[in-house]
């Protein structure tokens, strides 16, 4: 089972984006969402599922890494 990851946009190349999340840096294809530098978007499997407020994506990782 694959979990989605939110992590926030730190580099935008064409179609391809710069995650930064908590573990490191990851780079996902982004073919659905206008993203901007600083939004924040959940990841998975290295394609960017959707566009997330700030404080959804803050609270989704305080929960994975507080348990």
């Amino acid at each position: 089972m694959c979990i989605a990851t939110p992590g926030k946009v730190i580099q935008i190349k064409n179609e391809r984006v710069i995650v930064d999340h908590e573990t490191g840096m990851i780079e996902a294809i982004n073919a659905t969402e206008d993203l901007k530098l600083g939004d924040y978007v959940l990841v998975q499997r290295g394609y960017v599922l959707e566009k997330v407020p700030e404080i959804q994506a803050k609270r989704a990782l305080e929960i994975m890494n507080n348990g």
